[in-house]
């Protein structure tokens, strides 16, 4: 569905890139998807392969052979044919992933202890690595959605991936397209009205980030969405990503328009395959529906998304090493100062939203201020409220209901 072409004023704010895109990004930014390429393909790393990718990205051996060595699901020697990770984190322990552990050794499987998959639901959960790739988990009915206000998940929870044209129906992409219409600015100031804060964990204002961003001086701007989520007990963004991407992409495109970015990284844990497979497939129809690409609905806007996978790192869900990670090198958190609003991904301004975040924002310019802000205290939202709650154990117990841990939580036990 391809809406009527609308028209911006390219001038209506100062710093607003409305150029055709182009990809300044250095060729090493492209390491690690090459090395996911090649480990699919040969079922792990091998020198030859690894010298191949050095030459064609202009990047030193020692340094391809860093990287490998850094993220646990990279092979630089041949593995066996299937693997099975077993998750040894809390709900997964409490739920019996020794004795599944056991049972899988005893059948003679190849058996590795993995940290939390975003299982938890299905607890006790175990990945399987075919060749060097891990194979996606069927949908499963313990993705359950529950909660009196859906406002984020209105459509989740039906054992299917919503479409762009439900999401369309339900009120999808006309934030965005109403945004193309105004200032950015305008953008930000609606989101401060709405007190939106940061769901990844520290709640930063989002309306502060965004416009540090806007306000920064470089020649390329970014927008990255933080889906590498690792915490013991957290799979919300695995939810929204797997069964209704377009929302979180829709809040993705509004932060790009906002700042004046013309470029979206999305960076998934490995952990999560079906997320990977349903948002790449999510980002080609938004493409083919002139959602995206030079020129944006004939507004003068030009945006593209790209997705990234990781390989197995949990320290790459800290915003600087995610950025260090796609920028193809170890992901080691950098030191901060200066902070990515200013020298980010590729040195340059960068908001990094975590899936979450990126998802209220949309519903907030969707539904409007007024009706958001009650469920705010200042900056920071009211943690009672459901309304920007998708899923996730540990921030909202009564509604994720996590079967075969649940008598065993704290958490829920205090209600």
């Amino acid at each position: 569905m391809v809406p009527p072409p609308i028209r911006v004023d390219a001038n209506a704010r100062p710093g607003h890139n409305t150029s055709v895109m182009t990809n300044p990004e250095p060729r090493r930014s492209q390491l690690l998807p090459a090395l996911l390429a090649a480990q699919a393909a040969d079922g792990w790393i091998s020198e030859a392969a690894a010298g191949r990718i050095a030459a064609g990205l202009g990047a030193p051996l020692a340094d391809v052979h860093g990287v490998i060595s850094f993220y646990d699901l990279l092979r630089a020697t041949p593995g066996p044919e299937v693997v099975h990770h077993v998750c040894v984190d809390p709900a997964c322990a409490l739920a019996g992933s020794a004795g599944l552990r056991q049972k899988l050794l005893a059948a003679g499987a190849d058996v590795r202890d993995s940290p939390c998959p975003g299982l938890c639901n299905r607890a006790p959960a175990t990945l399987i690595e075919t060749r060097g790739v891990l194979t996606a988990a069927e949908p499963d009915a313990r993705d359950h959605v529950d909660g009196d206000v859906r406002w984020l998940t209105a459509l989740c929870g039906r054992g299917r991936p919503a479409s762009l044209a439900e999401y369309v129906a339900s009120g999808g992409m006309r934030a965005y397209e109403r945004a193309l219409r105004e200032p950015g600015q305008q953008v930000i100031d609606e989101i401060r009205k709405g007190g939106l804060a940061g769901r990844g964990g520290a709640g930063f204002a989002t309306a502060a980030k965004w416009e540090a961003v806007a306000a920064a001086q470089g020649p390329a701007k970014y927008v990255v969405v933080n889906a590498d989520e690792s915490e013991p007990g957290t799979f919300k963004d695995r939810i929204l990503l797997e069964q209704d991407p377009w929302r979180p992409l829709e809040g993705a495109l509004l932060a790009a328009y906002a700042v004046g970015a013309n470029r979206v990284y999305i960076y998934i844990r490995a952990e999560y395959p079906l997320a990977l497979a349903r948002t790449r497939g999510a980002v080609d129809v938004l493409r083919m529906a002139g959602y995206l690409g030079p020129n944006a609905f004939g507004s003068g806007f030009s945006i593209e998304i790209e997705v990234r996978s990781g390989a197995g790192a949990y320290i790459c869900g800290e915003e600087t090493a995610l950025i260090e990670s796609i920028e193809g090198k170890r992901g080691f958190p950098r030191l901060k100062p200066p902070f990515p609003v200013t020298h980010g991904l590729f040195g340059a301004p960068t908001v990094v939203n975590n899936v979450e975040t990126l998802a209220a924002a949309r519903t907030l310019l969707e539904r409007g201020p007024k009706r958001i802000a009650p469920m705010a205290r200042s900056s920071r939202p009211d943690p009672s409220s459901s309304a920007f709650r998708a899923m996730s154990p540990g921030q909202d117990c009564t509604r994720c209901r996590l079967a075969s841990a649940w008598a065993n939580c704290s958490s829920a036990r205090a209600g």
